[in-house]
């Protein structure tokens, strides 16, 4: 994963690179994670604080996994601590990529952790916003609230999303609703309004706002561009 750092470097001024968090940290443990945060964010032992602190070297306990995953935890943690600080260091953005539904909630967790680490003056870890979820809209602005809150930068990618067949195949087995928006236009809307909501704040605070348009649809890049 340092290597990637250094291959993203090259000779530019705003390089960057994706990471995904489940090859630093076992999606099992993503799952368990994401299950324990169905009432975040609550104060509590998964609060970003002891993240953080975690990342600074402490050994904090976590009382609702058990001892193997506590301990994969603390060390995924660290892992990620050295990735990001090695990249702050390079000047290197890190885009740290969604994945499934069921275990966004702990790696929204752990990158909001690594942003409150290397996020102070400028946004140097970013997280991924997928805009066919019907609820992204909603994410989004939880996080952007958390981040000023919190006082530190914040660095958005959109993306459309990559997982639909299996999202709704998890929805209609497991009995819950569909979280996808139900046809392209909807998810066309979605993208936009999320699009529109952080041109507003790159507006407004450049220095502590920035947005990727990772997109393919030429009715997006014209609608930033405009």
């Amino acid at each position: 994963m340092l290597s990637c750092v250094d291959l993203s470097l090259g000779h530019r001024s705003r390089s960057m690179m994706q990471l995904k968090i489940t090859a630093l940290m076992g999606a099992e443990l993503c799952r368990s994670l994401s299950e324990a945060l169905r009432d975040w964010p609550s104060p509590g032992e998964l609060s970003v604080h002891r993240l953080v602190q975690v990342m600074d070297g402490q050994d904090l306990a976590f009382p609702s996994l058990n001892d193997g995953e506590a301990e994969h935890f603390r060390a995924s943690l660290r892992r990620l601590n050295t990735v990001g600080q090695y990249a702050k260091d390079n000047g290197v953005r890190v885009l740290v990529d969604a994945e499934y539904t069921y275990l966004n909630p702990a790696i929204t967790l752990v990158t909001v952790a690594m942003m409150m680490r290397f996020n102070q003056t400028e946004p140097s870890i970013w997280n991924t916003y997928q805009c066919y979820l019907k609820d992204a809209y909603s994410l989004l602005s939880a996080d952007i609230s958390r981040a000023s809150s919190l006082g530190y930068c914040f660095g958005v990618k959109l993306v459309r999303g990559a997982y639909m067949d299996k999202e709704r195949q998890l929805a209609r087995t497991l009995g819950y609703a569909d979280p996808i928006h139900e046809n392209w236009e909807a998810t066309n809307r979605s993208y936009q309004k999320l699009l529109d909501q952080m041109l507003d704040l790159v507006g407004e605070q450049r220095e502590r706002y920035s947005v990727v348009i990772a997109s393919h649809n030429e009715t997006s890049v014209r609608h930033a561009l405009n």
